[in-house]
């Protein structure tokens, strides 16, 4: 992670804090996102002092360009800490869950549950699968059935384990291939549009997001 050089504080809290509204004529005919809320602005955590914040930083890796004057670069740091959770590589530090993104089923009506044989999986798999599920139980996103509902779901899908290009952790996915949903419609842009809107010159910035989980 790396801020540009030139790079001073007031553009720096430009970005941060960046709205949707103030895009540029050119991308307002691009549809904004689905909800009314807008950017939450934390407080600023201070209470890293700026040792403790140069070497936190120096571990993530993170260079502030020269142009940030010393008297700012405390408060530069400040801002970064606060965001932490932005930059989060496991379920640990990700932060609290959020529901900005949400998806629901649109099962058919009449639908039977779907629920299906458990499956004896190899030593390794079994050995990811009961790691990334105790993790995700231990951050809040998952809860066992019998606490949330006093019993066993009704529902089961097969859990698959998808290999990652270039990493040992695979993606947890779950299989229910043979529940038929009618879905509505897709709400994401077309590959080619979306490839254009990135691809404005007006943007400073630019965010992607990996699905630790799927199905």
């Amino acid at each position: 992670m790396s801020i540009p050089v030139p790079f001073d504080k007031e553009n720096f809290m430009h970005v941060l804090s960046a709205q949707v509204d103030e895009a540029s004529p050119e991308v307002a005919h691009v549809q904004k996102f689905p909800t009314s809320r807008r950017v939450h602005r934390r407080v600023t955590d201070t209470s890293r002092c700026q040792a403790e914040l140069e070497l936190w930083a120096a571990e993530r890796k993170i260079q502030l360009g020269n142009m940030i004057p010393d008297c700012d670069r405390l408060e530069v740091l400040q801002v970064l800490w606060t965001y932490r959770d932005l930059e989060s590589t496991s379920v640990d530090d990700m932060g609290p869950p959020t529901d900005l993104i949400l998806h629901r089923t649109s099962v058919k009506a009449g639908t039977p549950p779907y629920k299906a044989k458990a499956k004896r999986l190899a030593h390794d798999k079994e050995w990811w699968l009961r790691k990334i599920v105790l993790q995700g139980i231990e951050a809040g996103m998952y809860e066992r059935t019998t606490v949330a509902n006093r019993k066993l779901s009704n529902w089961g899908a097969d859990a698959v384990l998808v290999k990652k290009e270039g990493k040992d952790e695979p993606r947890l996915t779950f299989n229910y291939h043979y529940v038929y949903e009618e879905l509505p419609g897709n709400q994401m842009e077309l590959s080619s549009r979306a490839h254009a809107f990135l691809g404005l010159p007006s943007h400073k910035v630019f965010s992607a997001f990996d699905l630790k989980n799927a199905y």
